[in-house]
């Protein structure tokens, strides 16, 4: 049994099909498959446009940059310490001073804490984390706090595409990344949607945002005018190929979806009754969970022996995260003004299950690995 079957990644569409026209014309980069690409991608975020990018780390830098961060404005970025190191690595490079808010049990940032943290000090940018797939709830209390203290909020959605939530009772399920000013996406291959290599996409809703960013993409340049650049950016451009194919798999995102949404049910409902040695990601009517990883905590300190277990039984784990960014070594001595024990507490006590394009047979093998550690 595989962790994530990358074969079965591209067995939706016919890959040769696909690329072909992108070799016949040879454009490689900024082909007509990358516009295409972000007007659908655009579409079904919910946003009025999206920018492709090279990654979902360029994804954050172009966003930063597009909202005008950089060293000579010395912004204060709150985030969550319990992610993957780009969420901080961007805002760091670029001058930022980074503070953390703890998580809850649900590994997701604390809103309660964030609103304090916002109302009582000085915040520039806000970047909740929907992290393993599951929606951090931006209620319409903390964006009206963020508009009021002027405060943006770039989304990193890195993990979170398909993802929606209501955070008004007046609208319905919205996409993640359309909540803030930018949402940031990426479609590393083992991503909810993934590509065959590296890359990314920023949304937003605000034309001036769209505008900008694309610059920015392509080294402060508009695409006619190849040698006229009116600021500084980057290299930072989804190719064509990428492009393609994310166009291709776009369009079987709900039965992919659906297939992690399936195996996360039969997960949770054969194993509640462990509910003394588990705590499994849950979620609620307001939410749909998307299951980019499947991440349970084990309890009394058992994480390592169920790892060990499992893999004698040849089914693969993935321990995300065993440290929590400030313990990092790269911030060895930054103050981070946030002890955050619930973070540390995660990082030696989570375990994820393989989730996508499982048989039948491999979720009980699974189960039962689990089940005969605990009735053993």
């Amino acid at each position: 049994m595989k962790f994530l079957d990358l074969k079965k990644e591209h067995e939706h569409y016919d890959w040769k099909e696909v690329l072909t026209p992108v070799f016949e014309n040879v454009s490689f980069i900024n082909g007509p498959q990358v516009a295409q690409f972000e007007e659908e991608f655009a579409s079904y975020c919910g946003t009025g446009y999206a920018v492709g990018v090279g990654s979902g780390t360029n994804a954050l830098e172009v966003a930063l940059l597009t909202l005008g961060i950089n060293c000579s404005t010395q912004p204060v970025v709150l985030t969550s310490p319990y992610t993957f190191i780009a969420t901080t690595e961007i805002p760091h490079r670029l001058g930022a001073r980074v503070i953390f808010c703890d998580i809850k049990e649900d590994f997701n940032i604390d809103i309660e804490q964030v609103k304090e943290i916002i109302s009582s000090r000085k915040v520039n940018i806000f970047i909740p984390v929907h992290l393993f797939g599951k929606p951090v709830s931006l209620d319409k209390e903390l964006i009206d706090l963020c508009n009021e203290k002027g405060v943006v909020i770039i989304e990193d959605a890195a993990q979170a595409t398909g993802t929606r939530f209501i955070s008004n009772e007046k609208s319905g399920m919205e996409h993640v990344g359309s909540f803030g000013d930018i949402g940031c996406f990426s479609f590393f291959p083992a991503k909810n949607l993934g590509c065959a290599g590296d890359g990314g996409a920023v949304i937003m809703k605000d034309w001036r945002l769209y505008e900008k960013a694309k610059m920015i993409r392509n080294h402060g340049s508009k695409s006619k005018n190849k040698y006229w650049n009116k600021m500084h950016g980057g290299n930072f451009r989804l190719d064509s190929i990428q492009a393609a194919i994310l166009s291709a798999k776009l369009k079987h995102i709900g039965k992919l979806l659906k297939s992690r949404a399936n195996t996360a049910k039969v997960y949770n409902e054969q194993l509640k009754y462990l509910q003394e040695d588990l705590v499994l990601p849950f979620t609620c009517n307001t939410e749909n969970h998307t299951y980019n990883q499947f991440v349970m905590r084990i309890k009394n300190g058992r994480r390592d022996a169920l790892k060990d277990h499992l893999k004698q039984l040849d089914i693969p784990t993935v321990i995300y995260y065993p440290k929590c960014l400030s313990e990092q070594p790269c911030y060895t001595g930054m103050d981070f003004e946030n002890n955050c024990p619930n973070s540390k507490q995660a990082a030696s006590d989570n375990l994820a299950l393989p989730i996508a394009y499982l048989s039948e047979e491999e979720r009980s093998r699974v189960i039962d690995g689990i089940k005969n550690f605990y009735n053993r």
